[in-house]
């Protein structure tokens, strides 16, 4: 069986794969791919495990993700459709709510397994999600001014890696913050591991994550036909 370190590293590259992909097929796709990665950080959120050796929950790679997918957004589409993706993600957020508890309110048959597994999971979603919904929005919101803000500077217009290392470390540290104690702090066996080793763990997905940047910028304006229709 694998590590847990390993498998942070596959998953890791997974994303960054799907990012890209996500980016040679254009707007509707790094919107829609930075909403299901918020609602999977959401949903994930509640899973914990250890990783070198501390108590961590399992959801960083998505977070940092969104974050990426919002400023390649950003990037390459304006401000206006990263603006428009936020707006998307706290009405998909609030839809996942409500129809995962819709969800809940049916009564199993005697035949069902899973809906006690159901309850575990989605159960406490509610409380978890309706915090991260606004914590969600507001730093994703905050993102989108302070990027386009640090663009304005002759040392970051050009150094988009910069601009996303700069801004995901700061967000990304009041966004753990805000998590831990608010959301995570009655349901966690140690909020204060949770909060030293995300941010760490951010630290390195997003120092994994930086070089990538260069790649996709280098490699987008390269249009591979097939690829698109593929997937369209």
């Amino acid at each position: 069986m694998m590590s847990n370190e390993v498998l942070l590293l596959l998953h890791l590259t997974l994303l960054l794969v799907s990012v890209f992909a996500a980016l040679r097929l254009g707007k509707t796709s790094l919107i829609l791919l930075f909403c299901l990665q918020v609602l999977l950080a959401n949903l994930f959120v509640i899973k914990q495990i250890t990783l070198f050796s501390f108590h961590v929950t399992c959801s960083d790679v998505y977070t940092i993700g969104s974050i990426l997918t919002l400023n390649l957004l950003q990037e390459y589409f304006g401000k206006k459709a990263a603006k428009e993706a936020t707006i998307l993600l706290f009405v998909a957020t609030l839809f996942f709510i409500g129809m995962s508890q819709a969800h809940l309110l049916y009564h199993p048959s005697h035949h069902d397994t899973s809906q006690l597994a159901f309850k575990a999971i989605l159960a406490i979603s509610p409380k978890i999600m309706t915090i991260s919904i606004l914590i969600s929005f507001f730093i994703a919101r905050l993102d989108v001014e302070l990027f386009a803000r640090l663009k304005r500077f002759d040392f970051f217009k050009e150094r988009l890696s910069s601009r996303f290392s700069v801004l995901a470390l700061f967000t990304q540290f009041l966004d753990t913050c805000l998590f831990t104690f608010i959301a995570l702090g009655s349901i966690v066996a140690h909020p204060g591991h949770i909060l030293l080793v995300s941010f760490l763990t951010k630290v390195v997905i997003i120092a994994s994550m930086s070089p990538a940047l260069y790649f996709f910028k280098k490699w987008r304006k390269f249009r591979y036909q097939w690829f698109a229709r593929i997937f369209i």
